[in-house]
């Protein structure tokens, strides 16, 4: 299985208990993983990175049940408590990962990734260059 997968399938995949609703990760560490320049053809990240769209339906739950009130979802995915509650979520979902696929640094984002969007196949894939393109800069805030 590609790193990638994996470290898709550690946090989304058979996981009933999972805040993750869709997972883009890359980094220049990992196994058949091609670079990834943004911007500048010799730039490439130096550890794992990750957009994460949460599943907006259990972390609106749980914002109930630790009584966090927000305005919308990108207020909540941007709650500092958000942010290590999923800095925790990831952490749990790892330990069968080797080091070099763990997620070292990440950012919530609050649209989810569909098909009209043109971040998923029809076969609900990711598509990674896409993702990419889309979210240039904030892959690139998170390179700094």
């Amino acid at each position: 299985m590609a790193a990638n997968a994996r470290i898709d399938a550690a946090l989304t995949r058979g996981r009933d208990d999972s805040r993750a609703g869709h997972v883009w990760a890359d980094g220049d560490g990992l196994p058949r993983t091609r670079r990834i320049a943004i911007g500048d053809p010799q730039a490439a990240f130096a550890t794992v990175m990750a957009i994460l769209v949460p599943a907006f339906d259990k972390l609106k739950a749980w914002a109930k049940t630790n009584e966090i009130v927000t305005a919308d979802d990108a207020e909540l995915a941007a709650h500092p408590d958000v942010q290590k509650l999923y800095k925790a979520e990831i952490d749990r979902c790892a330990p069968d990962l080797a080091d070099y696929e763990k997620i070292k640094r990440f950012k919530l984002v609050d649209k989810p990734f569909t098909m009209d969007g043109g971040e998923l196949t029809p076969t609900l894939k990711v598509k990674r260059k896409f993702v990419i393109q889309k979210y240039a800069d904030l892959i690139a805030s998170m390179t700094r």
